[in-house]
C-alpha cells in the first residue's frame, strides 16, 4: 500500500506492506453498520495471512479504549517495523497491564523512535514498549494528572 489506509476487522490472506499511509486494525459497531457494499462485522483485530512490514513512510494506528479493548495485528508471518505508531487512547487503563497490538513469527526493527522499552505518552497515560517474543506489547505505566504533557 503506497497511499491511503487499510482497515477493519477479519482476515487478509496474503501479506501487508505499508510503504506510505496507515494500516488500522479493527472496526467498531457504528463503522460496520455504515458499510453498505460489503459484509461487515465489528472487531477488534485484523488477522494476516503472510508478513506485514510498516516501511518508513507507513503507519500503524491502534485504538485503546480499555484494559480489555484494544485493536491489533496478527501476522502468521514476519513482522519488519521501521515507520510511525500511532495511539488513540480512551477510557480507563490499570497500570500494569499488558497490550498486544502486533504479532507474528518474528520482528525485525521497530516503530520510528521507539526502540526496546522506550516510554511513549499517549492519550493521558505512559507506556512502555516491548519487541520481545514475537509481539509488540505496550505495557500501561501510569495514568499522566490531568493537564500533563
Amino acid at each position: 500500500m503506497v497511499g491511503g489506509a487499510l482497515g477493519g476487522s477479519g482476515s487478509v490472506a496474503g501479506g501487508i506492506d505499508v510503504t506510505g499511509g496507515v494500516l488500522q486494525p479493527g472496526l467498531s459497531s457504528d463503522e460496520a453498520a455504515q458499510i453498505t457494499d460489503l459484509p461487515a462485522t465489528a472487531g477488534n483485530g485484523l488477522a494476516v495471512g503472510g508478513d506485514v512490514t510498516i516501511g518508513r513512510a507507513g503507519r500503524l494506528a491502534v485504538t485503546i479504549s480499555g484494559d480489555r479493548d484494544h485493536t491489533s495485528v496478527r501476522a502468521a508471518g514476519a513482522l519488519a517495523l521501521a515507520g510511525e505508531l500511532d495511539l488513540d487512547v480512551s477510557g480507563r487503563l490499570t497500570p500494569g497491564t499488558v497490550l498486544t497490538i502486533m504479532s507474528g513469527s518474528s520482528i525485525s526493527g521497530n516503530f520510528h523512535a521507539l526502540p526496546e522499552n522506550r516510554v511513549l505518552n499517549a492519550g493521558g497515560h505512559l507506556f512502555r514498549v516491548s519487541y520481545k517474543h514475537n509481539s509488540v506489547t505496550l505495557t500501561v505505566l501510569r495514568a499522566l494528572p490531568a493537564g500533563a504533557k
